[in-house]
């Protein structure tokens, strides 16, 4: 049993998620608290044969998390990357699967 404290990296650009320096978040004026932590997702958009590069942004808190589910995440970290490292060395079935040229 127990509790495990889980807490991400800080947000390095403090409220600038999308790293170019101009500000430009979504957000208020005001969302550079320090305490703040985040973690960012990414999506890629297709726009006149460019591809944009943009974070998505993700915060979280410190919050309590039960231990067992946390030892759970955690033993399945290494079978999950041999999974996904093996199909991405598995060139045929990615073109079976996702489609396009061999």
């Amino acid at each position: 049993g127990g509790v495990l404290r889980v807490a991400m990296w800080e947000d390095p650009y403090h409220g600038n998620i999308d790293g170019a320096g101009n500000g430009n978040d979504g957000a208020g004026a005001d969302d550079d608290d320090d305490e703040e932590t985040a973690t960012a997702t990414t999506t890629t958009t297709t726009r006149k044969k460019k591809s944009l590069y943009k974070c998505a942004p993700v915060s979280l808190l410190p919050n309590s998390y039960p231990r067992a589910a946390f030892e759970t995440a955690k033993s399945l970290c290494r079978p999950f990357n041999l999974l996904v490292d093996r199909v991405s060395r598995d060139g045929e079935f990615l073109v079976s699967i996702l489609g396009g040229e061999g």
